[in-house]
């Protein structure tokens, strides 16, 4: 392996886990060896889903990462190939449509994990407010169209431990 992608590797893992440790949201999983080049978080709040009733809530979701050789020297991220929403499959966003997800603009090379987590919580819990030109869920975008402004299916920041004010 490239010496600098083991480096990035390594500051990737210490400071996506430093997040980790200060928040009681996100938890994360590596896979394989350390520093790990694939690995879940899952998120420990709530997010919309899609019923045969409706609309509701549901609390937790899993998100994984893979950070592929090229990560570092790529001139263009595919976002799919990086990141991929794995539960529940009945998740409810424009931005939507498991396993893809997509982040809007911005997803560059060598884009860290730690900016990953806090922009995928965002995106799934409605903090962050989007509108898609080319949504991956249509259904998704009409009905956040038809109910702006959505409230955020959880208010609370990712840097976040019980007890907090």
């Amino acid at each position: 392996m490239d010496l600098v992608f083991q480096n990035f590797l390594e500051a990737n893992w210490q400071h996506a886990k430093e997040l980790a440790d200060a928040s009681d949201i996100v938890e994360l999983l590596p896979l394989g060896n350390l520093p790990p080049r694939v690995i879940l978080a899952r998120f420990h709040a709530s997010c919309y889903i899609k019923t045969s009733s409706g609309i509701r809530l549901r609390k937790g979701f899993t998100v994984g990462y893979r950070f592929p050789e090229d990560y570092l020297s790529s001139s263009h991220v595919v976002p799919w190939a990086v990141i991929q929403f794995l539960e529940p499959a009945t998740v409810f966003h424009p931005n939507i449509k498991p396993p893809g997800i997509c982040l809007g603009l911005g997803l560059r090379c060598g884009t860290e994990l730690r900016e990953l987590l806090f922009r995928t919580f965002e995106l799934v819990t409605y903090q962050r407010r989007s509108n898609p030109a080319d949504p991956l869920n249509p259904v998704a975008s009409e009905w956040v169209r038809s109910n702006w402004p959505v409230k955020p299916a959880d208010a609370r920041p990712l840097k976040w431990r019980a007890g907090q004010q």
